[in-house]
């Protein structure tokens, strides 16, 4: 379960890569990508909680399988209030989308090492 979680979340990552290219290059990002990038992030967050509960009922459990997935739900929950919430219907400033990319690359490298470990 968790290196499925891990693929969809390097598809998720690389997805946004391409929106943030997009948005740089100063050209529109379609709506339903956005909300399926979003989509895919809320999936991935319970199939890590779920994963993390799992193994710590197995008695396998791991403190970075633990920190990775509240850094994967931190990042959605913040994007989530960041972007629907706080900048409905403004344009997102983009210094505010790279810290959303640098934190999800942190996300993502402490999710690997939980599974390296």
């Amino acid at each position: 379960m968790q290196i499925s979680a891990l693929v969809v979340l390097i598809v998720i990552a690389l997805v946004g890569t391409a929106m943030l290219l997009r948005r740089r290059k100063g050209l529109h990002v379609p709506p339903l990508i956005v909300k399926f990038h979003g989509f895919f992030a809320i999936l991935v967050a319970l199939l890590l909680l779920v994963s993390a509960v799992s193994s710590w009922i197995d008695g396998t459990d791991n403190t970075w399988t633990w920190i990775s997935a509240i850094l994967v739900s931190s990042v959605m929950a913040g994007a989530y209030l960041l972007f629907i919430k706080l900048l409905a219907g403004r344009r997102k400033p983009m210094l505010i989308l790279y810290l959303h990319g640098i934190f999800a690359c942190i996300s993502i490298g402490t999710f690997m090492y939980s599974l390296a470990i």
